[in-house]
């Protein structure tokens, strides 16, 4: 359990006066989630679906992922129709064609899902399509977009009820040089159980939260990101 709050950061930063915090730190599935609001991220609506069969497809940190790093995808699957089997395919289109990663699930009748499939965007990835295949035919498709940023950017992911004074976090400069800014809000239920999944994150902040809620992967994954 995290018993601080805490800031841990990879470059040196200066904070305002205003506000000082500490953070002392402790893939789902690799394949070839009153707080001041991100801009809306674009998500097209399905372009096919099953009958009984829903998929709402959601990139992690509002789409936000820094050049060559992983971005999870969270995947949300509930079939009130007959037990199905299949995979869930993401496409990551690029010059050279497209990458697929893709997880394997099962769904009886019932039953609700939850699949993390982390991928490797490219620097020109704007969309990803995402798509349930079952015997190679596609029962549901959506198309999600992503935010890639400069490796010079420094995202900063705030884990908290609201964002009050940590808003002015959005107006840090360092000396010597201009970063852009990029602020993401999490949930606990966002953190990824990979280290993979946080590393385009430069700082995160923990505020008045129940950490002891993270899963051990989740407590993992932290430990890892913060040894870095």
């Amino acid at each position: 359990m995290f018993t601080t709050k805490t800031i841990r950061a990879r470059s040196i930063a200066v904070l305002s006066a205003l506000l000082v915090l500490i953070f002392l730190g402790n893939f789902g599935r690799l394949a070839p989630a009153g707080r001041a609001a991100a801009a809306p991220i674009a998500v097209s609506p399905l372009s096919a679906q099953d009958e009984g069969l829903q998929m709402i497809a959601t990139p992690a940190f509002n789409g936000n992922f820094k050049y060559g790093e992983w971005l999870p995808v969270w995947v949300d699957l509930e079939n009130q129709g007959g037990d199905v089997a299949g995979n869930i395919r993401i496409l990551v289109s690029g010059p050279q064609g497209s990458l697929v990663f893709e997880a394997p699930v099962s769904l009886p009748t019932g039953s609700r899902k939850r699949i993390p499939i982390y991928v490797l965007p490219n620097n020109f990835s704007r969309q990803l399509e995402v798509r349930f295949i079952s015997e190679d035919k596609a029962l549901a498709t959506q198309t999600v977009s992503v935010r890639p940023q400069p490796n010079i950017s420094y995202i900063i992911g705030l884990l908290t009820p609201e964002r009050g004074a940590l808003a002015l976090l959005n107006g840090m400069r360092f000396p010597g040089q201009e970063r852009p800014m990029v602020l993401a809000d999490l949930t606990l239920s966002e953190l990824p159980e990979r280290a993979e999944g946080l590393r385009s994150f430069d700082l995160l902040v923990i505020n008045d939260v129940d950490t002891s809620k993270l899963s051990p992967e989740q407590a993992a994954a932290l430990a890892s990101w913060v040894q870095q």
